[in-house]
């Protein structure tokens, strides 16, 4: 996380683990349910790419969340120094 630069990245697993994924908040389009496979997530990224890392989609939201609450949180003291 850099506030600011307006940079805010986030692991989908732990960044101890091999299969751990860093995701720019600014660049993810949406995140959708993997219908067959409920332990994967559709990431749908800006520019149409798309990834699929096994990580279930409850956690995936769960990520943006804490992501979004850190960029609400941080940009006010961004716009007052």
């Amino acid at each position: 996380m850099i506030p600011h630069e307006q940079v805010y990245a986030f692991p989908t697993h732990s960044p101890k683990l091999h299969e751990c994924h860093w995701l720019f908040y600014h660049h993810i389009q949406a995140i959708k349910r993997y219908p067959d496979i409920p332990t994967h997530t559709y990431i749908i990224f800006k520019d149409e790419k798309e990834l699929l890392p096994q990580v279930s989609y409850h956690t995936m939201e769960r990520q943006l969340q804490r992501t979004s609450y850190c960029i609400t949180r941080f940009t006010p003291y961004l716009t007052h120094n």
